[in-house]
Parts: structure tokens; C-alpha cells; sequence
């Protein structure tokens, strides 16, 4: 527990505890903290490489949730011209050129709703001065701030289709605009290279009378020399592949680096060849890298941490599980969150989605899953803003150890009651038996003299009779009886109880009793005043030096 808490003060969460917390619901409440710390920080982190990675990156990057773009990269404003403000304010769509525009926003919208589209395609782009640029999209469905997203790349191809367009034309006018493109082209027979423009050139770090008849394959990683061959080996079989895919090669200096080719077959001086187009893609697959490294830490994150999160509508429909989750309740294939969690037929009586939604605010509340050997969990609701509509993320904590501990204190604490009422008795035993045993050896030592004394006699019977009193009143706390009150007068009370009490705390010490003739009555059980009064003696008496 201390460990926890000095952790929660240098790590931050320590602040999350506003207000007065029980001292055994502290350690379990810092934890929790901790662990959302934890997540948060592990969130930030990932998001900053993100936008380090991207920023830094020269190919267009974009990604689109819902029907807009949240966020680009400074190489897709310069490719179209707008500020990053301008696109996120408007429709992915609206930078499409018409003849795609259609395609491209069905295409969108379904890629976020998980179905199944191609990933990679051409378009055409119109910039903000109303230029058209051609474009190949490429486009992987990720998890943005914790929803379905597209993360894609706009590489401009301009050169490449105006290349296509003038091999129609002259081979003389195609080396021009080729050896000027913006992507690596080369030509090879055989896996011969035959062709290579200055791109080819910069990406391999070998000159290109170097690259002119060295084998495809010297570049290619060892690792994906086979799946480069067979591609080749099945295109020209005439077998439909795709046309883009992914492979590693290796520059002359060693560097092992991501390309993503295209290919066509043409005639280059009386014999087939393959013309290939490549585009590197290091950043682009570090950066998926990360994205994918980030999932499995959050994932990890959140099965250690023991939180499983999901986002419920207001129609109880479940539009996010997490992973954790999902590998022991399965998917939840339409199902509400009542049916998927609880197996029920109607929403659970203790839900606090729909509090949370309609009040705007957290709720917090618990459950038990039935379908995890009863564990309890702590379901904190809240409520967010999306598309227009309010939604409810649960986060539910496990508290199954908590409670079990809390339990545990509960039996420590009536056990610690049950002892010191044992010890308060014992304590009110000891003083009545000390004045009875006081007041015999003083009525023995009387009689020893021949001066017997029927006073002391008669105290010995008053302290036996608060002892009777005492024992009448335990009987009563064991029954829950009603104790025997009368309005009572104090004075008289500590008048008739001086003798015994100057017994008691011995003729060493001087008592003094004051009376107040205004002194009201009280209404009390004779018994418990008197005890009253004689504890307070003792303990003085006690208490002096």
C-alpha cells in the first residue's frame, strides 16, 4: 500500500483522489489510477511517434473517420494546396476529381463499416487551384483515438500516367518524361535490368551503368527473392495478380528498405519486357509498425490491468469491444449488451447507460459476470458526443479482490468490537471488585478492633448491587432490552456515592464534591450513572503521578 501511493505521488495519479476516501478503498482507488495513468501515457506516446513519423514523411498521408479528414501530413497539403484546417473542414470526397468521386466515397464509408474493399486504386485529384493530378491511393483500416478510421497514402503518379500516355506515342518522348518522374521505373528481361531512371538510381544508391544489366533479384532482400520470382513467373503465365505488392530490397550500402511495385508488360526493342514502376514505402510500413506495436501494448495494457472497455448506444447495441473481451465472449455478431454480456432478454436493472446518457454524466455502478465465475466489476459510464448522437463508454474496473478485502475488514472490525466491549466490562468488573475487596478488608480490620461498623457492610452491598446492575445491563445490550430510566438528581447520586468513592481512590488522594442547587435532572438509568461516575474516579486516580 505504501509503495502504491509513493508511486501514484511521483508518477501523477496521486491527484486523481479529489475528495475523502475511506483508508481501505485508498490503495485500490491509486491503483486504478494508475492504471488509466498508464494507458493515457502509453496513448500519448503513441500518437506523438504518429505524427513524428508522418511529419517527416515526403509521401502524402491522410486519415479519414466518418465522412471527413482528421488528420494530414504537411506532403499532402503541398500536394494539394489546402491548409490542414481546410481539409479537415470538408468531405474526403471534395478533393476527388468527379469522374472518382462516387467510387471513392463508397468506398470510404465501407471500409470503416469492416467491409471488404480494394485497398489500393488510382484516382484522380483535383488541388485547390483546380489542377488535376493523378494519384494511387493506398488504404488500411485502423483504430484513430479509439474508432474505425482509414489511414492512407496519396502517392502522386502524374509522371507515371503520363509516361503510360507517351509510350503510346514515342520511346524517345517516354525516356524524357521517365528519366524525370518522380518514382523509380526500370525495365528488365529475364530479371535483367535493362533500363533505370536517376529515381531508380537514388533508391538502389547504385549509378545506373551499375544497375544496366545486373540481375532484379541482386536488389532484392534474400527473404523475398522467391516471392518476387513467382509473382513474375505467374504474370507472365498470364494468372491474375495484383498488380501492387510489397517487398524489401537492399541498397548497395546495406540498408534494408520497403518497396511497393507495379508492373506492365511492353516491348522494349523487339522483345517482351516488364516495365516496373517502385515507390518507396519504408516510412509508410515503419509507420504501420508502430501502429500495430501500439494495438498489442494497449491490448496487453488492458488484459493486465483487468479493464474492459466497450461503447454502448442508447439502443443498447454494441459498437466497440476490446480485444480482451472479445477472446472470451466471442463477437458480438448484432447481439445487445445485455444478451452478449449477461445472457439476458432485457437490459439489466443495474445499467447505467441509460442514466448516463440522459444526465450527461458519469455513472457509476457495479456488476457481477455471471459468465466469469461471478467476478465483480466496477462499470464507470460516460457519456461523449459523436456524429450528433450521445454514446456510453463503460470502463469496468475489476473489484472482486477489493471486495473480498473489504469483507475481511468488515469480520476484523466486528471481531475488534466484540473486544472492546469484552475489555470495557472486564474494566467495570474490576473497579465494582475493587471497592467490594477494599471495603472488606477495611469492615475485617473494624472487626479485628472491636469496632464493628455496619457502614462498610452497607457499601459492600451498594457495589454488589451495581455489579447486579452491571451484569442487568449486559443481559439487556445481549437482548437489545430497553434500559430502567428515571429522572434523576446528580447531587443526590454523588452525595450518597462519596463515602465509597473515598475508598476507593484511597485516603492518599482528597476528594471534594461541589453541588449545584440549579443543577437539572436527568432522565437516565441510575445504574449507568453511577458506573459513570465511578470509571471517571478510578481513572483519575490512575492517571495522578
Amino acid at each position: 500500500g505504501a509503495d502504491t501511493i509513493r508511486r501514484a505521488r511521483e508518477s501523477g495519479p496521486y491527484g486523481y483522489i479529489l475528495k475523502p476516501v475511506k483508508d481501505h478503498d485508498l490503495v485500490s482507488n491509486i491503483d486504478s489510477a494508475l492504471h488509466r495513468h498508464q494507458l493515457e501515457r502509453e496513448l500519448r506516446e503513441s500518437e506523438l511517434k504518429f505524427r513524428t513519423l508522418t511529419e517527416h514523411n515526403n509521401a502524402p498521408v491522410y486519415v479519414i473517420q466518418g465522412e471527413h479528414f482528421v488528420y494530414v501530413n504537411k506532403a499532402f497539403t503541398r500536394l494539394l494546396e489546402y491548409t490542414a484546417d481546410e481539409c479537415c473542414r470538408m468531405a474526403f470526397w471534395n478533393v476527388i476529381h468527379p469522374d472518382y468521386r462516387q467510387m471513392t466515397k463508397n468506398r470510404g464509408l465501407a471500409r470503416q463499416r469492416g467491409e471488404k474493399v480494394p485497398d489500393r486504386y488510382e484516382v484522380k485529384l483535383l488541388t485547390k487551384s483546380e489542377q488535376t493530378l493523378w494519384a494511387e491511393l493506398s488504404v488500411a483500416l485502423i483504430e484513430y483515438q479509439g474508432r474505425p478510421a482509414s489511414l492512407g497514402t496519396a502517392i502522386d503518379i502524374t509522371g507515371r500516367k503520363m509516361a503510360e500516355e507517351a509510350l503510346r506515342h514515342s520511346e524517345e518522348q517516354y525516356r524524357l518524361l521517365v528519366e524525370n518522374a518522380n518514382e523509380a521505373i526500370a525495365v528488365f528481361q529475364d530479371l535483367t535490368i535493362r533500363f533505370a531512371n536517376r529515381k531508380m538510381s537514388d533508391a538502389s544508391e547504385y549509378p545506373i551503368d551499375e544497375l544496366i544489366g545486373r540481375s532484379f533479384l541482386d536488389l532484392i532482400h534474400p527473404d523475398d527473392r522467391e516471392l518476387v520470382v513467382q509473382n513474375h513467373l505467374l504474370r507472365i503465365q498470364g494468372q491474375d495478380l495484383p498488380g501492387v505488392y510489397s517487398f524489401r530490397f537492399v541498397t548497395k550500402s546495406g540498408e534494408v528498405k520497403w518497396a511497393e511495385i507495379n508492373t506492365a508488360f511492353i516491348d522494349w526493342e523487339g522483345k517482351t519486357a516488364v516495365l516496373s514502376f517502385l515507390t518507396d514505402v519504408t516510412e509508410r510500413k515503419m509507420m504501420e509498425e508502430e501502429i500495430r506495436r501500439h494495438n498489442q501494448r494497449l491490448e496487453y495494457l488492458l488484459t493486465v490491468a483487468k479493464i474492459g472497455i466497450d461503447i454502448i448506444d442508447e439502443e443498447y447495441n454494441i459498437l466497440y469491444i476490446d480485444p480482451a473481451w472479445s477472446k472470451i465472449y466471442g463477437k458480438p455478431d448484432g447481439r445487445k449488451c445485455y444478451e452478449y454480456f449477461m445472457d439476458r432478454d432485457a437490459p439489466c436493472d443495474n445499467c447505467g447507460v441509460p442514466q448516463a446518457i440522459a444526465e450527461r454524466r458519469i455513472v457509476i455502478k457495479e456488476e457481477i459476470l455471471v459468465k466469469e465465475d461471478n467476478r465483480i466489476v466496477e462499470v464507470h459510464t460516460i457519456p461523449f458526443e459523436e456524429g450528433g448522437r450521445t454514446l456510453a463508454a463503460e470502463f469496468n474496473i475489476d473489484i472482486t479482490e477489493r471486495k473480498r478485502l473489504e469483507q475481511q475488514l468488515v469480520h476484523a472490525q466486528k471481531m475488534e468490537s466484540v473486544g472492546r466491549l469484552a475489555g470495557g466490562i472486564a474494566h467495570d468488573f474490576n473497579n465494582i471488585l475493587q471497592a467490594i475487596i477494599g471495603l472488606s478488608h477495611f469492615a475485617l480490620s473494624e472487626a479485628a478492633a472491636n469496632r464493628p461498623s455496619s457502614e462498610e457492610i452497607e457499601q459492600i452491598l451498594t457495589a454488589s448491587r451495581r455489579a447486579t446492575a452491571l451484569v442487568k445491563q449486559l443481559l439487556a445490550f445481549s437482548s437489545r432490552q430497553t434500559m430502567s430510566c428515571e429522572h434523576l438528581d446528580l447531587n443526590t447520586i454523588i452525595g450518597e456515592m462519596s463515602g465509597l468513592l473515598r475508598r476507593i481512590i484511597g485516603e492518599h488522594i482528597e476528594l471534594t464534591t461541589e453541588s449545584d442547587e440549579d443543577l437539572w435532572s436527568v432522565y437516565a438509568d441510575p445504574g449507568q450513572i453511577e458506573q459513570i461516575i465511578m470509571n471517571l474516579c478510578v481513572n483519575s486516580r490512575d492517571a495522578m503521578p
